[in-house]
């Protein structure tokens, strides 16, 4: 179903008319005045015109004195809703009513209203008695309710008894002629935006309008009816200020003043509702639009508009319709369990588990159910229900008996709980639950006064989960077992024994929020007479610092480093590089430097000491200090024992020659570089960037010469589609025509998933040159096999069946997925990859996983290393399924609407976001950017402050998907506007911030061509960014735009 919305005269009606002639199908409206009879002018109903072409329901169905709800227009609504889905037509509901549309959309049930006293009654009575007793109780007064509700679901029990104190009457029979009151189908909702003053300029015209077309004698004529002026309808606007106009109290032009007034007051009321309604659509609307172009605005959300329609057409032509709810329903019930809203989840999975669905998702959706009344502390039901899914559901066996064992532990019975963990290690002794289910023992053992026994237990466990064989997510709980040790200790009174631990945390867990809770205990235990403090050595110091520094601490590193006694004389070596890293990581790049220089008096015979000139020459340059750059950049060539760093210093050294327009000595430098280092991947780099110093110059000949020796040098090398795709710009400064298509095709064909893949497409688009017929089949025959893959759940095979050990790992990780624990299901899913060989079938199979587990890095780890084997010329081989799980299509949805209310190219954004973070939603970069589209902290409370909030900003938040995406699409927009939906200029902004690019703009103000401007860019970094997110954006059309 499709939902128009919106203030009052936001031309939502208008749009709906033209939408259901469109699709050829009817209007269901959701005014609450519009359902009354005979108010026509006020209310501004569709003329009689209109709904003979179009047909309206709910307008018209009511005597002015009969009262009608939103639980009323709920019933209604539904049955005409699926009158229409059976006929095959997709309802259109349109109407300014925000309850009405609230009711409807989240399945609030129909039947009365209960009053707030009933309602706390009825749940003190649930809370005291139980639900299975009140559940008895609704059998007594209305057994068929009864039947129909499970005894467990006290959100149901709580309304049909509510209903019936209420009204006296039985629910069952409250409506009982009408439908079921949830809804069953999908629902779009869009919400037509309107600049506020345009708005208010609609309202005054429209209630002009009115007056025109005979308001007054309309009021004149009802009231001259005999209809009393107390009724409802004539208590909203337009007929209240004609009632008090008429009967003396104001003049005309008062009463029109009123309206206008009052509706713009409404108006605004509207806007503040409808902001809060989750998951609408914003249609951006101004005076400009026609019904007809809102209404293709609202089309663009659906890529196809029949498809819509032949949704709702397919929903009802599947076998069992019931089947087809009960799948959206478990999908929608773990989906709400891991947002927290248990028992809106709870009603969900009911569904599952009490109608014919999927045997899989009725044993997941009872696990998901035992763990909500854990979280609900219901742990009878959660052990019922445990017990019974144990009978059923042993792929996830282990976790099953820890929730059990969680579950009669809750209950009070601990030994019936310490016997599950002990049958579970004994079963399960490597697998995920082992660390949770010691911690949960050793809890269970300090309740029975047992805290020697738990302190043995959890140091026991403490030391096999160290170990390096242990897997990391088992080292994630190690933090809570070393505080819990020192906590039992101090219980103990051992307080040297507590301090250790503290410590322990302290060095090996550096940023655990646990460490940070637990600091000012350890350092009151430092303090205590009878405690020997034990200083931190140099290497535990060091394994504290380098856990900052990957935490992005930096301020905290340089506190902690400064902060040493050994300070002001000499440190040791590796901590003049943490300091630096940490100064680098705050862009104080003075000081990064002073920290090396400061290593170099102090060890100037040292093994790293090409590696700290380097990195001085580095930052040097950085802050356009060429000349001091050079220097240190040689030395680093000089006496470096890294052959790496050589050849990076020898490169940087030409790179700054270059930048300085000292074009022979850096042709010099890069020639050395080549000759030495020729199979370095920097020297190549050399090789492109002497035919890119011949362009810039104006020497197109040698640059032509340049880039095709480069070409037959290295023709597998990482820049071969570099040099011929600039070979084809030299060619074309050259005024050579048919050379240069020829190369661009070439580059086209076989590096089509690269940068100057994508550019040689675009200028052969530019230049109007065709794509081979043959390709063009090529790829549609892709496309068809594409289809026919995706058919099924089990696209990739292995080919060979899997181990004993593989299946193991592999159930698991196919139901971790299904309910929704993805974490774990990476974890099974790293096992498997430990044994599954790494050809093209092997790495599609473990990649599939893996997305499917939203684990898109490691799914694009995989891809990357088969596509490294198989080498740039032979990219283009790999099929099409290769690549779009590649380049996936994660948060889609949530991209795609809110990219359309912003007016940006959702694939521009999943560009953007794939070289960001690969998807990953808690991806923190050095410098501290977050999330999915890496906001910094500051940038995002900026985004965040420029809406209408209740709640102050968090950072914690740039780390939800939905959040993130929308602060970031935001200042895309704002981009957008500013620099004039360039993509560069917005990818330079977005990635060295918008001075920078002015800056740029400025000094490279005469370069006109695309091309050159990219590869001018002075920031290595900033440069690459561009280029693959370009990259990303044109992949993405490719693989997913519609013909």
């Amino acid at each position: 179903m499709i939902i128009l919305t919106g203030p009052t005269t936001s031309k939502k009606s208008d749009t709906a008319v033209a939408l259901a002639e469109k699709l050829d199908t009817e209007i269901i409206n959701a005014d609450s005045m519009q359902v009354y009879k005979y108010f026509d002018i006020g209310t501004a109903k569709p003329s009689l015109e209109v709904r003979q072409r179009i047909p309206h329901h709910l307008i018209d169905i009511l005597e002015p004195n009969e009262t009608f709800n939103a639980f009323d227009f709920k019933s209604h609504a539904l049955r005409q809703i699926r009158k229409m889905i059976a006929a095959r037509k997709t309802p259109i509901m349109v109407g300014g009513t925000g309850l009405y549309i609230k009711v409807l959309t989240e399945d609030h049930e129909c039947a009365a209203p209960i009053s707030a006293e009933t309602k706390v009654a009825i749940q003190s009575e649930i809370q005291k008695k139980g639900v299975e007793f009140m559940h008895q109780e609704l059998k007594k007064i209305d057994p068929e309710s009864a039947s129909a509700i499970t005894p467990t679901d006290a959100l149901r029990i709580e309304r049909a008894l509510g209903v019936y104190r209420q009204t006296g009457k039985k629910f069952s029979k409250f409506h009982a002629d009408e439908s079921d009151a949830t809804h069953d189908f999908p629902i779009k909702t869009f919400l037509m935006q309107w600049d506020r003053q345009d708005l208010y300029d609609n309202i005054n015209k429209r209630v002009d309008a009115m007056i025109e077309k005979g308001l007054v004698d309309e009021v004149k004529s009802l009231l001259n009816r005999g209809h009393d002026k107390t009724l409802k309808p004539f208590q909203s606007i337009g007929y209240a200020q004609m009632i008090h106009h008429l009967e003396g109290d104001i003049s005309l032009d008062r009463a029109i003043y009123e309206i206008k007034r009052d509706t713009r007051h409404y108006a605004k009321r509207q806007i503040t509702w409808f902001k809060k309604t989750p998951n609408t659509i914003s249609v951006p609307a101004d005076n400009h639009d026609t019904p007809e172009t809102l209404r293709d605005k609202v089309l663009s959300h659906f890529p196809k508009a029949v498809a819509l329609v032949l949704a709702c057409a397919l929903s009802i032509a599947l076998p069992s319709f019931s089947q087809a709810l009960d799948t959206s329903s478990y999908k929608e019930g773990v989906r709400l369990f891991h947002q927290g809203k248990f028992s809106r989840a709870q009603n969900r999975l009911l569904a599952v588990t009490n109608t014919p669905s999927d045997p899989m998702d009725m044993k997941r959706a009872r696990y998901l159910l035992g763990r909500i009344h854990l979280e609900k502390n219901q742990p009878k039901k959660a052990i019922a229900l445990f017990n019974e899914s144990l009978k059923e559901y042993s792929e996830i066996e282990d976790y099953l008996r820890l929730s059990l064992a969680q579950a009669y532990s809750d209950n009070g019975q601990k030994d019936a709980a310490l016997a599950q963990i002990k049958q579970s290690l004994k079963k399960f002794p490597k697998t995920g639950t082992y660390s949770k289910a010691q911690l949960l023992r050793a809890e269970i053992l300090i309740e029975q006064g047992r805290t020697k026994q738990a302190i043995k237990i959890l140091k026991q466990a403490v030391s096999t989960i160290s170990g390096k064989s242990s897997s990391k997510e088992f080292k994630d709980v190690l933090p809570e077992m070393i505080l819990r040790l020192g906590q039992l200790h101090l219980k103990l009174k051992q307080k040297n024994s507590a301090y250790i631990m503290y410590r322990k945390l302290y060095i090996h867990h550096s940023d655990d929020r646990l460490t940070l809770e637990s600091l000012q205990e350890m350092r009151r235990l430092e303090n205590l007479p009878d405690v020997e403090p034990v200083p931190l050595n140099f290497e535990e110091r060091s394994h504290r610092i380098k856990n900052l520094l990957k935490a992005v601490r930096f301020e905290q590193v340089i506190k902690e480093i400064e902060e040493i006694p050994q300070f002001k004389s000499t440190l040791p070596d590796k901590f003049y590089f943490y300091l630096s890293q940490a100064y680098k990581g705050l862009r104080k790049r003075p000081e990064a430097v002073q920290a090396l220089k400061t290593f170099l008096k102090k060890y100037p015979k040292h093994r790293r000491v090409g590696e700290a000139h380097y990195n001085i020459g580095r930052q040097l340059w950085n802050l356009n200090r060429d000349k001091d750059a050079i220097r240190h950049l040689k030395k680093a060539v000089e006496k470096s024992r890294v052959a790496k760093i050589a050849i990076r210093s020898q490169f940087i050294i030409a790179r700054i020659h270059e930048g300085n327009k000292q074009y022979e000595q850096a042709l010099k430098q890069y020639h050395r570089l080549v000759n030495k280092f020729n199979k370095a991947e920097y020297a190549q780099w050399g090789a492109w960037r002497m035919g890119w110093v011949h362009y810039q110059r104006g020497h197109y000949k040698k640059a032509d010469d340049q880039f095709k020796e480069n070409a037959r040098l290295f023709p597998a090398g990482d820049f071969i589609e570099y040099n011929l795709f600039w070979q084809a710009k030299s060619l074309e400064k050259l005024k050579q025509k048919n050379r240069p298509q020829k190369i661009y095709r070439e580059v086209s064909e076989n590096y089509p998933y690269t940068f100057y893949g994508i550019r040689a497409k675009e200028h052969m688009q530019r230049d109007s040159i065709a794509i081979p017929v043959d390709k063009k089949a090529a790829y549609s025959i892709k496309k068809i096999a594409l289809l026919k893959e995706t058919k099924k759940n089990s696209d990739y095979q292995l080919n060979r069946a899997l181990t004993r050990a593989e299946k193991f790992h592999h159930s698991r990780a196919v139901e971790m997925i299904g309910l929704g624990f993805y974490k774990n299901a990476r974890r099974e899913i790293s096992h498997l990859e430990k044994s599954v060989r790494k050809n093209l079938v092997g790495v599609m199979w473990l990649s599939n996983l893996y997305s499917q587990a939203e684990s898109y890095t490691q799914s694009v780890r995989l891809l990357h290393l088969y596509k490294n084997f198989k080498t740039k010329n032979g990219e283009k081989n790999l099929t099409e399924q290769f690549w779009k799980h590649f380049f996936p299509l994660a948060h889609a949805d949530t991209i795609g609407e809110i990219s359309a209310t912003y007016n940006i190219d959702p694939y521009f954004v999943k560009g953007l976001i794939r070289q960001e973070s690969l998807f990953e939603a808690k991806a923190l970069s050095g410098a501290g950017a977050r999330g999915l589209m890496q906001i910094m902290p500051a940038t995002g409370k900026s985004l965040y402050a420029g809406g209408q909030h209740k709640q102050p900003f968090d950072v914690e938040l740039l780390f939800e998907p939905d959040f993130n995406i929308a602060l970031g699409i935001k200042y895309l927009s704002q981009l957008n506007k500013r620099f004039g939906n360039n993509g560069t200029h917005i990818l330079i902004s977005y990635n060295a911030g918008p001075h920078v690019l002015k800056k740029w703009l400025k000094r490279f103000r005469k370069i006109e061509d695309p091309d050159v401007f990219i590869e001018s860019i002075p920031y290595p970094e900033t440069r690459r960014y561009v280029k693959h997110v370009l990259r990303n954006h044109g992949v993405y059309k490719f693989l997913y735009q519609q013909p």
